[in-house]
């Protein structure tokens, strides 16, 4: 034989088989039979049939269930008004009205623009720091958490106990870098396993990479370099670009100087034969000027009316 309890439980873990009925009683005029029902077995769901366990009400909300018995005999509904429940006003208000937000009063906010206002002063922090998506990320955690605590004595807890110090905060940089790097490669793995992986290596930037794998070996290829298509380094950023710039403008200097050493000049290799047919056609400006004159040229070159890719073609036409 089931008793309360057991019912409460069924209520609560089997909703497709027992629910909870209106009271329909001709004398029910008691309130608090608006929070209230009869518990019902269902046994067919698709006519409605249900039996009714006799001897006990249930609260329609939170399914907690009493032993009631009607009839002049029976319990009567005391045990069920004096629930608190059926104390509370049926027009409570709304739980959007419960949670609605809070304003702060101007003196605590007050109190608050001062703490601010001292903290960038002091610390010389910029003003805007107030409005960083971070500052106040940990602003409604802190906030989060002291709803969680209830209401708290003002002072009771104290900052210090709560904010972490830093080597904390470095630890679980560390730990959260290690977790990122993990979920990365898990998605990189999967990426590759896809065949929808490509790798880019960044030869912008990095001026040992640079250094390695771009040997400029003459005039020609590295002027081969400004070529329309790797000048405008459309996928760089703006930084990438310059420090590229910088770097094919030093290399070009360099090979300007080789080329105009004496050294040079008794060399019988391929190479060198180059140069020295490239610094006699310009013998007579200065590198500075001979330089501007050449990428002026080759820049003006319409490289669309070539037959080949080749990005010397244009140097080709000069030889």
């Amino acid at each position: 034989m089931m008793n309360s309890n057991d019912i409460t439980k069924l209520l609560q873990t089997k909703p497709h088989k027992y629910v909870v009925k209106d009271y329909t009683a001709k004398k029910s005029s008691t309130s608090c039979w608006s929070k209230f029902g009869l518990p019902a077995e269902i046994i067919d769901e698709k006519t409605n049939e249900f039996k009714i366990i006799d001897g006990f009400a249930s609260l329609k909300d939170y399914f907690t269930t009493f032993v009631f018995r009607s009839g002049s005999k029976g319990t009567g509904t005391k045990n069920l008004t004096d629930h608190n429940c059926s104390n509370k006003d049926v027009n409570q208000p709304t739980l959007h009205e419960v949670i609605q937000e809070k304003t702060i009063s101007d003196i605590h906010r007050t109190e608050l623009i001062d703490s601010i206002a001292n903290w960038c002063a002091i610390n010389m922090r910029p003003f805007h720091c107030v409005e960083d998506p971070g500052f106040i990320i940990i602003s409604q955690v802190l906030l989060d958490i002291r709803a969680r605590y209830g209401r708290l004595p003002v002072g009771k807890v104290r900052a210090e106990n709560i904010l972490p110090c830093a080597n904390t905060v470095k630890r679980r940089i560390q730990t959260l870098a290690g977790i990122s790097r993990s979920e990365v490669a898990t998605r990189l793995a999967a990426a590759g396993a896809r065949g929808e992986l490509a790798f880019s290596p960044d030869l912008r930037t990095d001026r040992v990479i640079l250094e390695q794998n771009i040997e400029l070996q003459d005039i020609h290829f590295a002027a081969a370099m400004l070529n329309p298509s790797y000048r405008s380094l459309r996928q760089a950023t703006k930084e990438e670009q310059t420090r590229t710039q910088k770097y094919l403008r030093k290399r070009l200097e360099g090979i300007t100087q080789s080329v105009a050493s004496s050294a040079l000049t008794h060399s019988d290799s391929d190479d060198d034969h180059d140069n020295r047919d490239y610094l006699a056609r310009y013998m007579d400006n200065p590198p500075v000027s001979r330089k501007q004159d050449e990428v002026f040229r080759y820049l003006k070159f319409d490289h669309r009316e070539t037959n080949t890719s080749d990005i010397l073609e244009f140097w080709k036409t000069m030889a």
